[in-house]
């Protein structure tokens, strides 16, 4: 059931869980703050997964490492509130911990590389700002 982290998608996600059988959060708890929001954490990691893999520099670190911590407290929330019955949530409740270790894992690996090219992040920041002005026509 563990796909890699890095290939799971929101569809994935909402896959795994109808197959588990796991009831989805009304709309009124969600209001409450007593929603996971797993799906909308796994779209904003690997958006910053994505800027990550295509350009190095000291926001999108940010961005990114924010984004695996997220991921990281909603997989947290979601295996709190919820009831892991049938043999396939328990499978779902396993392979959690596995993405929450990879997300945890990789975490580290950045901030250290960020550590060890602190100076080349910086200087790539300036240079994505060209490049994002010059793409928005202000260049």
């Amino acid at each position: 059931m563990a796909d890699a982290l890095s290939t799971m998608t929101k569809a994935k996600w909402d896959e795994l869980k109808r197959n588990a059988q796991i009831p989805t959060t009304s709309i009124f708890k969600t209001l409450l703050g007593g929603a996971a929001n797993v799906g909308s954490a796994i779209e904003k990691y690997q958006a910053a997964r994505k800027d990550w893999k295509a350009f190095k520099s000291a926001s999108i670190v940010k961005t990114y490492v924010k984004a695996l911590d997220g991921l990281i407290s909603a997989f947290d929330k979601f295996t709190k509130i919820k009831e892991f019955k049938t043999e396939e949530a328990k499978e779902l409740a396993k392979a959690i911990k596995v993405w929450k270790q990879a997300a945890a894992d990789k975490k580290q690996k950045v901030l250290q590389f960020a550590a060890e090219n602190k100076d080349a992040l910086k200087a790539n920041d300036h240079a994505l700002l060209l490049v994002r002005l010059e793409e928005a026509g202000l260049v």
